[in-house]
């Protein structure tokens, strides 16, 4: 018996009565695959494709989820699509891992705490981090540790610097970070963790405690940025999920810890489209990836 490359795959509850976030979990090798969503209804209906371009990642919103009645259950399944073969999931339905009702109260919850998030929260890009790939070049390959090499002042003095154009904002994984989302955060508290003594002056750690939103899913290493102010967090290893029935993610708390502006990740860029996309917002476009 062939085992399936797919594990986990979840429909989830949005902000949005007509929207619903189908993700999955895939096997290492197949991460990098071009992702197809089907879906069909209960009964003799066929699978009809939602996307006609392809995901990369392991999440998709589905803006047109509606359940018309009780009796409506929905069936989804995805097609993964990797140097020309074909892998695909089981069929599963919308209720596979909690029952209607549940499903109900976790997609008020998200919806009130995102009301609430775009009352008193500010609006970010989330950048998830590559987790899996082709390791970076800065990045030695027996120690892990970043690699430096020789370089020669005008003044003749040598010294050690980082590897250049590594293209991993000081990451382990080339390309550093997925494309962004935009979400909203809500600030509770910060404080400073350290103070360090560096050649340019004194600078103070400061964590950051956040509340974020059910989606998507808070992961330690990812990048949080205020385009506002250029305030620049990565997110530590503290992080609660709120969860209903054990399954459904409604909320994360998180602590941030706020970067240098010498740090790597202060290069990663801004979408050029992002201003645009701020003043449109409404959802189900908040969903998606820019």
């Amino acid at each position: 018996m062939e085992i399936s490359p797919f594990y986990d795959v979840n429909i989830l509850p949005s902000h949005s009565k007509k929207t619903a976030i189908v993700s999955w979990r895939v096997a290492k090798f197949l991460r990098p695959a071009e992702f197809y969503i089907y879906r069909k209804w209960d009964g003799g209906a066929e699978f009809e494709l939602l996307n006609e371009t392809a995901v990369y990642g392991t999440t998709y919103a589905d803006t047109t989820f509606n359940i018309r009645n009780k009796t409506d259950v929905p069936h989804y399944k995805i097609l993964a699509i990797l140097d020309g073969d074909e892998y695909e999931s089981p069929d599963v339905t919308v209720f596979a891992h909690t029952d209607r009702k549940a499903f109900g109260v976790a997609q008020n919850i998200i919806r009130s705490n995102y009301l609430q998030a775009r009352q008193d929260g500010i609006p970010v890009l989330y950048y998830p981090a590559i987790r899996n790939g082709k390791m970076s070049s800065a990045l030695d390959d027996v120690t892990g540790q970043r690699n430096s090499v020789q370089c020669v002042t005008d003044e003749g003095a040598t010294g050690d610097t980082e590897v250049e154009d590594a293209n991993d904002y000081g990451t382990y994984y080339e390309g550093g970070y997925y494309r962004p989302f935009i979400t909203f955060i809500r600030l509770i508290g910060a404080r400073v963790q350290r103070s360090n003594i560096l050649d340019e002056g004194k600078f103070d750690e400061t964590v950051q405690n956040a509340k974020f939103l059910a989606f998507p899913p808070v992961r330690t290493g990812d990048l949080v940025v205020d385009v506002a102010t250029d305030r620049r967090w990565l997110v530590g290893t503290s992080i609660t999920a709120h969860l209903i029935k054990s399954v459904i993610p409604v909320a994360y708390d998180a602590y941030l810890t706020l970067q240098m502006t010498t740090h790597p990740c202060y290069d990663v860029p801004v979408p050029s489209n992002y201003s645009y996309l701020l003043h449109q917002l409404t959802w189900p476009n908040h969903s998606q990836m820019i």
